[in-house]
């Protein structure tokens, strides 16, 4: 029940998961976002558990120039009840188009509909989800054989290159995650607009 009730609430355009007692666990990290060295935006982390359920949000904005003024305000939302993805829904607003992802859970599979810069895809994932990119930034990726790449509606491999670090392959671009002390603290990561560098704030270290 509580997954129809959810995927209904996504599709009427409430994708948000309100606990209905209070929030036993809630933890925030913040990231830099720079390019060539320089800063241009942050990343704000949420991971909220209340019981079986855990809920991630990713909220973003960058602005840079490349050729042109660029601007990205980002957010990605996940909600997990008993380990399981129930429902993964991103958003990515810029001056040069609006763009979304929604992977939600339906009965044996998960639907998948993607609109991204000159990609889409709507190809179900007939498989359970225990892991996405979201939880990368709560939690090294020891045990993680393949995630969900919500951008995408794809699952890829986990890949462990040494101690702490490991790296995703997102249609032929590579993504790479260091980890100390089993939190991240640096990602090189690709865009479709211009890669870029993910770094946890100092005082969040």
């Amino acid at each position: 029940m509580i997954f129809r009730s959810i995927t209904l609430a996504l599709f009427l355009g409430f994708p948000l998961f309100v606990f209905s007692q209070k929030t036993s666990y809630e933890d925030i990290r913040y990231f830099d976002i720079k390019l060539a060295g320089v800063r241009i935006g942050e990343m704000k982390a949420t991971k909220t558990q209340q019981d079986s359920s855990i809920y991630y949000t990713l909220d973003s904005k960058v602005s840079f120039w490349f050729f042109v003024s660029v601007s990205v305000d980002y957010t990605s939302q996940a909600l997990y009840q008993n380990g399981k993805l129930v429902y993964s829904k991103s958003t990515s607003k810029s001056n040069k188009g609006n763009y979304g992802s929604a992977i939600v859970w339906n009965k044996d599979h998960y639907d998948v509909d993607v609109t991204n810069y000159d990609y889409s895809n709507k190809k179900s994932i007939q498989k359970s989800i225990s892991h996405n990119v979201a939880t990368l930034h709560f939690e090294e990726p020891k045990q993680v054989k393949e995630l969900l790449i919500d951008g995408f509606g794809l699952m890829t491999p986990v890949t462990r290159l040494k101690e702490g670090t490991y790296q995703l392959e997102v249609m032929g671009n590579i993504n790479t995650y260091q980890y100390k002390d089993g939190k991240l603290i640096t990602a090189n990561m690709y865009s479709k607009l211009k890669n870029y560098h993910l770094v946890v704030k100092e005082d969040d270290n």
